[in-house]
Parts: structure tokens; C-alpha cells; sequence
């Protein structure tokens, strides 16, 4: 990665917010999931592998008003930043709005598709009429889950797909269930698509899942 390569963020809609300074660090997290199972005589429960959650990114970004940089391109950032919360996407099929879907970019490393949980300003030096001159800003993303398709989808593909019902037991994670029927964890965002599951990580013991499988 080349120290003169500018990070930034790609939005959806292919705006670039660019970065004043890169990022001093970059912490990039993914948490596999397990599911226990007590038993009679055992001393510490079996620990059954439900899959591997999405990754998350965060970072912090500096913006400083110095040299060419002004007080006002730092106050047009942080809002830049801070709009990326939120919900100025339409999503299909409903009333409803979304915050756009981002990536991180920085040289050779190209970030998952994400959305941004959250943005911390801290802001550390202000002109005399309060315009911002330092801020510290921590970013949050996590992966997101792909929606479904909405143009030149196979009118057929929804007739011909076989569904079966499961219902959820305590402990429960999609990845566990994806695999149960799928053999393959990592096919849990089709589960949620079916479903409508905005977050994942929970799922309401006793409520009954469809699960979308592909006819022969």
C-alpha cells in the first residue's frame, strides 16, 4: 500500500468522501459463533461451530484546518461523515428509507460492502464563530447483507424454489440453521432475506422461519 494513496469511502450512489489524513490504524474484526450443549457429567458444555458472523470495521480519522486545508473544508467533512447515518435511500417494495451502503478504500484494500453504525465526533479546536478547526472522528461499520433483487429477476424463480419451515430454538443463530440445511453456514443471508431478519444476531426463540431451498 503506497503511503501517497489517499483512503476514502465509495458510497452507493458513487460519491467519494476522501479522507484529509488516512487512518492511523485500522481494527477489522470477525467473531465465529458457537452454540452450547450441557450434558450429564460434563465439567464444561459442547461447544457446537454455528459459523462466522460479519466482519466489522473501525477506525479514526483526523481533520485538521492547516496549510490548504481550511476551517470550512473541515466543517463540510465532519457533515459529509455524519451524514452517513442517515436514511436517504428508498427501499424496495416499502415506505421506508435506509442510509447508503459504503466501502472503505485504501490502495490495494477494497473493504466488504458496509453500513455505518456509528460516528463519534470529538471536536478539539474552534474558530472564534465555533467553526471546527480539529476533530477526531470515529467511524464504525459492519458488513451488510445484500437485498434482494429487484430487476430482471426470472418472474419463474419464486415458483420453482421449494421452502421449508424451521422453527427456532434457544441458542439458535442463522448460521447454525443455514447449515442444518444447507451444509454451508455462510448461506444464512438467504434464510434472512426470506425472512425479513434485520439483525441477525437475533432471533426470537419459538418463531417459525422459512427457509428457501432450490428445487432439483
Amino acid at each position: 500500500m503506497s503511503s501517497f494513496e489517499r483512503a476514502y469511502l465509495l458510497l452507493e450512489d458513487r460519491t467519494r468522501i476522501i479522507f484529509l489524513l488516512n487512518p492511523s490504524s485500522l481494527r477489522r474484526e470477525r467473531q465465529a459463533s458457537y452454540a452450547g450443549c450441557e450434558a450429564m457429567g460434563q465439567a464444561a458444555p459442547t461447544l457446537e461451530y454455528q459459523g462466522t458472523d460479519s466482519q466489522s470495521l473501525s477506525f479514526e480519522l483526523l481533520l485538521h484546518a492547516e496549510d490548504d486545508v481550511s476551517a470550512y473544508k473541515v466543517r463540510d467533512k465532519l457533515k459529509s461523515l455524519e451524514a452517513l447515518i442517515e436514511p436517504t435511500v428508498e427501499v424496495p417494495g416499502t415506505r421506508q428509507r435506509r442510509p447508503q451502503q459504503v466501502r472503505l478504500v485504501w490502495g490495494n484494500y477494497i473493504g466488504p460492502l458496509s453500513v455505518c453504525k456509528s460516528v463519534s465526533t470529538t471536536i478539539e479546536l474552534f474558530e472564534a464563530d465555533g467553526t471546527p478547526l480539529r476533530a477526531q472522528v470515529t467511524i464504525a461499520l459492519t458488513q451488510a447483507m445484500p437485498e434482494p433483487e429487484q430487476k430482471g429477476q426470472n418472474p419463474t424463480t419464486r415458483a420453482t424454489q421449494l421452502r421449508r419451515a424451521h422453527l427456532v430454538h434457544a441458542g439458535e443463530t442463522l448460521a447454525g440453521i443455514a447449515y442444518a440445511h444447507y451444509r454451508d453456514p455462510t448461506r444464512w443471508r438467504a434464510i434472512a432475506l426470506a425472512n425479513e431478519i434485520d439483525d441477525p444476531l437475533r432471533l426470537p426463540v419459538g418463531s417459525r422461519l422459512t427457509v428457501p431451498l432450490e428445487s432439483a
